[in-house]
């Protein structure tokens, strides 16, 4: 039941679409800018996230959410198609985003004298960079 519905739920939007697809002339501008918006549904989603989840961390000294959800989006994306060509590979990235997630974790829960420490190391590295 559940696979016919969603027969007839597509076949209902390509009916709907069918008039301005025999418009399409090339697929260039129209195709980017549509794939930009889906990516910006997206991004705007994780950021909306990262705001939530990062709110007292001392992370956002250091980083803008609008640029680390562009860069989850991007690597989400990326690691996607890695998967289909390099199963192992994408493993292996997972494992690593996942032992970032821990040191973020860690990072955020240091007491307030290696917090402080911990910020003023990043602060130097960062004015050197």
């Amino acid at each position: 039941m559940i696979a016919q519905a969603c027969v007839t739920a597509t076949e209902g939007l390509v009916a709907h679409f069918r008039d301005r697809f025999a418009e399409v002339t090339t697929l260039g501008g129209r195709l980017a800018e549509a794939t930009r918006q889906a990516l910006d549904n997206w991004v705007r989603e994780v950021r909306v996230t990262l705001d939530r989840v990062l709110a007292d961390s001392p992370v956002l000294e250091f980083a803008e959410t609008e640029g680390l959800a562009q860069a989850v989006s991007a690597g989400f994306l990326g690691l996607t198609l890695f998967e289909s060509v390099n199963p192992e590979g994408s493993e292996q990235a997972l494992a690593a985003l996942e032992q970032l997630a821990v040191l973020v974790d860690v990072f955020e829960g240091l007491g307030p004298v290696a917090t402080r420490a911990v910020r003023a190391k990043l602060r130097k590295a960062a004015k050197r960079s």
